[in-house]
This record gives C-alpha cells, structure tokens and sequence, in this order.
C-alpha cells in the first residue's frame, strides 16, 4: 500500500448523517441551527470530518468558509486527503443509490463523479479546485 490514511485523532462525536444547508436553519434573531437529527438515535458515533462530505459544494464560497471556520483557516493535510476520500466514497455509492431510489438523479450524480475527479485533478491534488478561503 503506497500511502495509508490515518483517521483524525479527535474524541467519538455525535455523527449527524445528513449535514448539509438544507438542515439549516436561521432565526429571525440572526441564529444558525442544525436539524433532522433523527440519525443520531442509533448511537451514531463517528468521524467528524466525515460531515463535510456533505458540503454545499455547488457554493464554494459558502464550502470554503465552513472549512475555513471549523479549523481557524488552517485545514491540515490529513482533513484534504480525507475530505477527497469522502467526497469519493459517497459519490460512488450514490450511483447504486440512485439506481434504485432515484433513477431520475442519475444525470446529475454521474456529474458530481466527474467533478470530484476534476475536483482534485484525477486524485493527483489533496486541495479541491474550488477550496479558496474566504477570511
């Protein structure tokens, strides 16, 4: 094996399942909540990086901030391998996914296949063409 990916070193979190900005929420005071916790009912214990591979990809600005946010504007090399591994590992099983469930999407996650490849320059790149912090 030419390289070997080590999970990130941070304690068992809470593992959402299905983070993205359509699980969020702003009050009228300004506030941003998550929602649709339902997942976590079943001891959904996990890595947290692996939420960002739900990031709103299609608003770069809006991905590179929640990055930039969560790690002080200083994202490791170990986040970007494991980012692209997610980001891969997702998009893949989302074609059997879709066979089944939602045929209709299949254009679009064929898309999302091609892009992670362009993404990060057939895997050649750790850090995602669109990544480009905001602060």
């Amino acid at each position: 094996m030419d390289q070997v990916i080590v999970m990130n070193k941070l304690k068992k979190n809470y593992h959402h399942g299905d983070y993205h900005m359509g699980n969020m929420i702003r009050s009228k005071e300004g506030n941003l909540s998550v929602i649709d916790w339902h997942t976590v009912d079943f001891n959904n214990y996990g890595d947290p990086w692996y939420e960002f591979n739900r990031l709103g990809i299609e608003f770069p600005a809006f991905a590179s901030g929640q990055i930039d946010g969560y790690f002080n504007r200083k994202p490791p090399e170990e986040f970007w391998t494991l980012l692209a591994y997610y980001l891969s590992a997702s998009a893949i099983t989302s074609i059997v996914w879709s066979k089944y469930y939602a045929p209709e999407q299949m254009k679009s996650i064929i898309k999302l296949n091609k892009d992670i490849l362009l993404w990060f320059d057939d895997m050649k790149n750790i850090v995602p063409t669109w990544y480009g912090s905001v602060f």
